[in-house]
C-alpha cells in the first residue's frame, strides 16, 4: 500500500513507466499503478502463471 492513503508507491512507478513503454498505457500514479504492480508482482512470483487468462478491471472516472 505504500506510506500512506494516496501517496505513489515506488513499484507503482515501475508499473506505470512499463505499461507506457511496452504497451503506450497511461496509469494514474496511485491506485491503478499500485493494483497493476500488484499484478506484476503475482507474475513474477508464479502466482499468476503464463498461460493462464485474467482481468484486471479498473473503473474510470473522467470529469
Amino acid at each position: 500500500m505504500g506510506e500512506g492513503y494516496g501517496i505513489p508507491t515506488e513499484n507503482g512507478i515501475k508499473a506505470i513507466n512499463l505499461l507506457a513503454k511496452l504497451e503506450g498505457l497511461f496509469l494514474c500514479p496511485v491506485y491503478t499503478s499500485k493494483a497493476t504492480a500488484g499484478l506484476i508482482e503475482y507474475i513474477k512470483d508464479n502466482k499468476i502463471k503464463k498461460d493462464e487468462t485474467i482481468v484486471l478491471s479498473i473503473q474510470v472516472e473522467c470529469l
